[in-house]
């Protein structure tokens, strides 16, 4: 599903067509015939006999985020037990751990930006940034 994702993950709906009936704070699943009079007769009084539930508040962000990580983890995995080690799942799952990884590694074993010595022609002076030190 990908439009309305947001929508459709609220409301579990995985797969089409999917009708769900929403009256005063719940919501009815639809399982009769698609027909017009079907639909129509569902909706002025067959909710009633239906199975209800609240009408889910919707996902915060978190929610969000970590049901899209569960659904590529489930897929990596699905690859990777079938033999695909470098599938686009798993790949998609892999290389942004792996990716800050090394920049992290790059900043801890990268030389730190030492201060600028000089040192005159004559050995008399020696300067560094910020301070003047002159030899006895």
């Amino acid at each position: 599903m990908t439009q309305n994702s947001l929508i459709g993950s609220r409301f579990d709906i995985a797969g089409f067509p999917t009708i769900k009936f929403l009256k005063k704070g719940k919501v009815y699943d639809y399982s009769g015939s698609r027909k017009p009079e079907a639909f129509i007769s569902f909706v002025k009084d067959g909710y009633k006999k239906a199975k209800s539930e609240d009408v889910p508040p919707p996902k915060t962000w978190f929610q969000e985020f970590f049901g899209l990580f569960k659904e590529a983890f489930n897929n990596a995995y699905e690859d990777i037990k079938g033999g695909s080690y470098l599938s686009l799942h798993v790949l998609i799952l892999v290389l942004p751990p792996v990716v800050l990884v090394l920049i992290g590694l790059i900043f801890c074993f990268s030389p730190a930006e030492e201060e600028g010595i000089e040192i005159s022609d004559s050995t008399e002076e020696v300067k560094t940034t910020g301070k003047d030190i002159k030899s006895d």
